[in-house]
């Protein structure tokens, strides 16, 4: 900003042109003062900008932007496109190697130009910068604002079964449900446990090439072998049926 100031003061017919066109200069110069023009132009010219610019100061490179638009603006004014314009001022500081010309135009044409003026209009836009980010602050506040309070009436609006169907279960809930899960797991285990005694019963009863009804007699081996497995059984069904089960 403070550039474009000092572009309208020295080259007010340049300024013009760039302003009808639409042309912000700071879509290039920003990387001459970010590289403090390396890359930009040839190395001996920069370095003899770097010299200058370590024995004054930050001055120098305003001086030095000055200057290459001094030498540019009769090709600036030649053409009256956006892309033809934006494409030449890229471009333009590749070639310059003339140096004595850019210093001349560095250090006579562009006078007077002081650290104080400069300071001045670094304050100026200093405090244009920070009104702007205030502004850009206070609507990011109503904002979000706006937005916690649009989300409470729409809370509120709710009606009080949606949310209660909606709402996680309470502890109470959460015993009832453990309280049924506990006795299903008990009565799958019993009735895998009598399974598995049936089971046993039958292969006990295929070992003695026959299978003993219920309450018909049976030799000693087996009928011992049964007698406990049926004694197992009950002790199991009398023990689920204790538990409530």
């Amino acid at each position: 900003r403070v550039l474009k100031d000092l572009v309208a003061e020295k080259l007010p017919r340049l300024n013009a042109h760039l302003e009808h066109h639409g042309l912000d200069i700071s879509l290039f110069t920003f990387n001459w003062f970010l590289c403090v023009y390396i890359d930009i132009i040839p190395p001996i010219t920069y370095l003899t900008i770097w010299d200058s610019f370590l024995y004054e100061g930050s001055k120098v490179l305003f001086r030095y932007a000055l200057a290459i638009f001094k030498l540019c603006e009769e090709g600036v004014l030649e053409r009256c496109d956006y892309m033809d314009i934006f494409n030449y001022l890229r471009s333009v500081p590749e070639p310059i190697t003339d140096i004595p010309r850019l210093q001349e135009a560095a250090f006579q044409w562009v006078n007077p130009l002081s650290m104080r003026h400069l300071r001045s209009r670094r304050s100026h836009h200093t405090s244009i910068v920070k009104a702007e980010l205030e502004e850009v602050e206070a609507v990011r506040r109503t904002y979000h604002v706006a937005k916690r309070k649009s989300s409470m009436e729409r809370a509120a609006d709710i009606p009080e079964s949606i949310v209660k169907i909606g709402s996680p279960p309470t502890s109470d809930d959460d015993d009832d449900i453990d309280d049924d899960d506990n006795k299903n797991i008990h009565k799958e285990n019993r009735e895998d446990l009598i399974t598995n005694l049936e089971e046993s019963q039958l292969e006990c009863d295929k070992e003695g090439k026959r299978i003993v009804p219920k309450g018909t007699l049976q030799s000693e081996d087996t009928g011992d072998q049964n007698h406990d497995i049926n004694r197992d059984i009950n002790e199991v069904t009398t023990e689920s049926s204790e538990k409530g089960l």
